[in-house]
C-alpha cells in the first residue's frame, strides 16, 4: 500500500509539474488531417486563467468547462484556491469569484448557475451575483443536476439514514430526488426505494424517466412512481446506457461465467439489448466481446466501444463498432491502443470522436501498469503518456487525429468544436 501511494503521489506530482496549468486551446471540424480552427487559423488559446503552485498536488490547472450561449464559464485551480470565471464569445474576463474546494456548477439555459457544495447549494445570476443560498444537511448527497424548462432543477440524489462513522463512511440510506423551482428553495425529496450513492442516472422520457445503474434498469412515471423494473440475468451488470430519441432504452451488458478452477479467469459473455418505452425486449444481442461505451447515432442506430476478453483481461487495444438501430453491425474500425480515461462523442454530423490518454513506451496499451506498475523502483516517474484525439467518420473509417504530450481534458462539442484544457 505504501509503495502504490508513494507511486500516485509521484505521478500527481510528476503531472503538475509538467503541465502548462490554466492554457487551453480549441478548435472545429473540418480538415480531414488535423482538426483547425475556422478558416485555417492557427490553433487559439483561451486566456490564462491563474497559475497553480508547483507543491499543491492538483490534476492541472482546469477543473471545469461549460459553453453558455454567449461565451464559456471555466473553473480552475489558482494559488489561492478555486476560483470560478466567465467569458464571453470574444474570451473577455466578465467576471470571477472563489467557490469552494468541492464544488459543482450546473448552467441552466437561461443562463443561472446552480452551485453546489458541501453544506450548501447557491443559485448564481448570469453576472455571479448570488441569487440565494440554503444549508443542506450532511445526510443529503447529490450526484446529478438536470436542468428544468422554466428556470428550475432536478436533483438526484440519496439520503443516508445517519452521519458519518468515525472512519467517514455513509453506507446506507434511500435515493431520492428533489425538485427545484425557479426563485425558492428545494422541498422535500422523492424517496426512490432503494439505496444507489454513485452508480445511477435519471434520463427523461416522454410521461416520465428512465433511472439506471449497474445493476437495475426502471422505468417511472413523471412523479417518480415505479412503472417497470427490468430483471437483469445473474451475474451481470450494466456497463452503458442511453436512452433514444424515441424513448427506448439501449443498454450494454457484462455477464460473468465463474469458473470451477479458481486460477482462470472467468469467461464473460457481452450484450447489446434494446427496451421499448415499457420495459420489453426489442433485441438481445450476445458477443464473444464486451461493449462498454454506447451512444446514439443520428437516425437511431448505435456506436459502442468494445474489448474481446484478451484486450479486457491485458488492458489492451479495442474496437468501435457500428450498429443500426435493430443492433446488426455494420460497421468497425480497430484501435491499436488501449486508451485509458477513454471518453467518446456523436457529433451533429454523424462522425464519432474518441479520446483518452495512452502510453508511449513499451506496450502500447498498458495503461495501468505504465502508471501504477509496484514493480517500479520507489521514485522513477511513470512511462510518459500522451492524449490521444480521433474522429471517425459513420464508415468507420478515421479522418482525423491529434495528440498531446501530457495528460489533458478533452471537452467535446455536437457541432465537432473541442476544447482540450490542461
Amino acid at each position: 500500500m505504501i509503495r502504490f501511494l508513494s507511486l500516485a503521489l509521484v505521478f500527481l506530482f510528476c503531472l503538475c509539474a509538467c503541465a502548462a496549468p490554466g492554457q487551453s486551446e480549441y478548435w472545429t471540424d473540418g480538415d480531414p488531417l488535423i482538426l483547425p480552427t475556422p478558416d485555417g487559423a492557427p490553433l487559439k488559446r483561451l486566456p490564462d486563467i491563474g497559475g497553480m503552485a508547483v507543491d499543491e498536488i492538483k490534476n492541472g490547472g482546469v477543473y471545469d468547462y461549460h459553453e453558455t450561449a454567449d461565451g464559456y464559464l471555466l473553473e480552475n485551480y489558482e494559488t489561492e484556491g478555486r476560483v470560478l470565471s466567465a467569458y464571453d464569445a470574444g474570451d473577455k474576463l466578465l467576471w470571477s469569484m472563489p467557490v469552494p474546494e468541492d464544488s459543482q456548477i450546473t448552467p441552466h439555459p437561461d443562463g443561472r448557475i446552480l452551485l453546489s457544495a458541501p453544506g450548501e447549494l447557491r443559485l448564481l445570476d448570469t453576472d455571479g451575483a448570488e441569487l440565494w443560498r440554503q444549508t443542506v444537511s450532511n445526510l443529503h448527497y447529490f450526484s446529478q443536476f438536470i436542468p428544468q424548462s422554466g428556470g428550475g432543477f432536478l436533483i438526484a440524489g440519496c439520503v443516508f439514514s445517519g452521519p458519518p462513522d468515525e472512519f467517514g463512511v455513509q453506507d446506507d440510506g434511500e435515493s431520492a430526488v428533489w425538485t427545484l423551482t425557479p426563485g425558492s428553495f428545494f422541498g422535500e425529496p422523492v424517496m426512490l426505494g432503494r439505496f444507489v450513492r454513485w452508480d445511477m442516472r435519471l434520463e427523461p422520457v416522454a410521461g416520465g424517466w428512465i433511472w439506471a445503474g449497474s445493476d437495475f434498469i426502471t422505468g417511472l412515471s413523471a412523479d417518480f412512481s415505479a412503472v417497470w423494473a427490468y430483471t437483469l440475468p445473474a451475474d451481470s451488470y450494466v456497463n452503458d446506457w442511453f436512452v433514444t430519441a424515441a424513448g427506448e432504452t439501449v443498454f450494454s451488458l457484462q455477464q460473468v461465467h465463474p469458473d470451477d478452477q479458481p486460477m482462470r479467469r472467468p469467461h464473460r459473455t457481452g450484450y447489446l439489448r434494446k427496451l421499448d418505452a415499457a420495459g420489453e425486449l426489442v433485441f438481445d444481442r450476445a458477443f464473444d466481446y464486451l461493449p462498454f461505451k454506447l451512444a446514439e447515432l443520428p437516425g437511431g442506430g448505435i456506436v459502442a466501444y468494445t474489448q474481446t476478453m484478451e484486450e479486457f483481461a491485458d488492458w489492451e487495444y479495442g474496437t468501435l463498432r457500428w450498429y443500426t438501430a435493430a443492433g446488426v453491425e455494420t460497421a468497425s474500425a480497430f484501435l491499436p491502443y488501449r486508451l485509458s480515461y477513454y471518453n467518446m462523442k456523436v457529433l451533429d454530423n454523424g462522425n464519432v470522436v474518441v479520446w483518452g490518454t495512452r502510453a508511449l513506451t513499451g506496450n502500447p496499451g498498458d495503461r495501468m501498469k505504465a502508471m501504477l506498475s509496484s514493480s517500479a523502483p520507489i521514485g522513477q516517474p511513470p512511462k510518459p503518456t500522451e492524449t490521444l484525439c480521433e474522429r471517425y467518420n459513420p464508415q468507420g473509417t478515421l479522418e482525423a487525429r491529434r495528440t498531446w504530450s501530457d495528460r489533458n481534458e478533452a471537452h467535446i462539442w455536437p457541432d465537432g468544436r473541442v476544447v482540450v484544457t490542461r
